[in-house]
């Protein structure tokens, strides 16, 4: 995993997609991507010279269960010492009154409206 590794941090420097003193925001789902995005900026991030916060939506829509996403998601960034924020929303309601599907609904909260 080493060699994948130093390839991505090597690409990221390579093309300038992360430049020195910013602070980036992930979005965290808890899925296999993100948390891996978060892992790896976050072990690299002095050699970065970046500072790391994350973001969770739960957007009501799987119960339980994506409310256990939410707390992975905190308890992993309370682990990394990362900022954390999460953020609750009733999607079905919300795309009821906007005449939305779940997914436009989904799309306009997470990039319009946070």
């Amino acid at each position: 995993m080493k060699v994948i590794e130093e390839k991505i941090f090597l690409l990221i420097k390579e093309k300038k997609m992360i430049e020195t003193g910013e602070k980036l925001l992930i979005a965290l789902s808890g899925g296999a991507d993100s948390v891996f995005a978060l892992k790896f900026l976050h072990q690299k991030k002095d050699k970065l010279g970046i500072k790391l916060a994350a973001a969770h939506i739960n957007h009501q829509l799987r119960g339980k269960e994506a409310d256990d996403d939410e707390l992975f998601c905190g308890e992993l960034c309370k682990e990394l010492g990362v900022e954390f924020h999460s953020l609750k929303v009733d999607i079905k309601k919300y795309a009821k009154e906007k005449k939305y599907s779940i997914e436009e609904a989904g799309r306009e909260l997470r990039y319009f409206n946070l």
